[in-house]
């Protein structure tokens, strides 16, 4: 007897979305790495004294949406991670490498960009090192101590630069 209804798993038709959500949340966080330098000299220049305000306007509220961005990026790099059609990370494998992992008992190891997206998504804060002459941007992800004793790292040093050449590869 043949079956009535055949069910089968859906096919994901996710990837242009991801990719076009992992090139507006890059964009985001490029935005704020690289306009902080800048709108630092501006308040050092022009504003004296103590401007509260100010200072939440240009400093706190775009770090936030940065690491939120930057969360949902890791995000959407793992829905295209894990989708069987595009593995990014079999296909990255570990020919480019995003950064450093370094372990709790101080080792370092290259980060993937699986690496990339999980220390991202399971970072207890985020440390922001912006780009200077001679150095690219990079993103410190710090581990919760339960984190650090569970997976065995501390900190996840990511060059921003580098996963911008990896999402201005993708296809939106």
């Amino acid at each position: 007897m043949e079956p009535i209804l055949e069910i089968r798993e859906p096919k994901r038709h996710h990837s242009l979305q991801a990719t076009r959500l992992i090139h507006e949340h890059f964009g985001t966080v490029m935005s704020f790495v690289y306009s902080r330098g800048e709108l630092e000299k501006l308040v050092e220049q022009r504003f004296h004294g103590e401007w509260k305000y100010l200072h939440k306007a240009l400093f706190e509220i775009p770090q936030d949406r940065a690491e939120r961005a930057l969360i949902e990026l890791a995000l959407y790099l793992r829905v295209l991670d894990d989708d069987e059609e595009h593995e990014i990370s079999k296909y990255v494998g570990d020919r480019h490498t995003f950064g450093e992992l370094i372990r709790s008992d101080g080792s370092r190891e290259p980060l993937l960009i699986r690496d990339v997206a999980n220390k991202i998504i399971h970072a207890a804060r985020y440390d922001w090192i912006f780009p200077t002459a001679d150095d690219d941007p990079r993103v410190v992800c710090v581990a919760s101590e339960p984190e650090a004793a569970r997976h065995k790292w501390t900190v996840a040093d990511i060059n921003v630069a580098n996963l911008g050449t990896f999402c201005g590869m993708l296809m939106s």
